[in-house]
């Protein structure tokens, strides 16, 4: 009997951080067990990277929250510019 299954690995930084391996359920029709198994191995697959990216996104933000504020110390500070006049004036 031959074994079929759907092996997924995602690699960041050659450190494997997701892995997984679905089975496909042998039965007369191979092709539709084939397909549930893709569909199967799509979702746990996109719900990962999901989580993945809200994780990146929400310590993006906290770093933008820590920028803006050590932003807003120097608003404060008003900066005097001496104006120079245009040595090409109308005469």
């Amino acid at each position: 009997m031959n074994d079929t299954s759907v092996h997924v690995k995602i690699f960041n930084a050659d450190k494997c951080i997701y892995e997984n391996n679905n089975s496909v359920v042998s039965n007369a029709n191979n092709l539709g067990s084939l397909i549930s198994c893709l569909k199967d191995t799509r979702l746990e697959v996109n719900d990962f990277l999901t989580s993945l990216v809200e994780e990146q996104r929400c310590s993006a933000d906290a770093g933008d929250r820590l920028t803006s504020e050590s932003d807003t110390d120097f608003e404060d500070e008003v900066e005097v510019v001496n104006p120079k006049k245009s040595k090409l004036t109308d005469q």
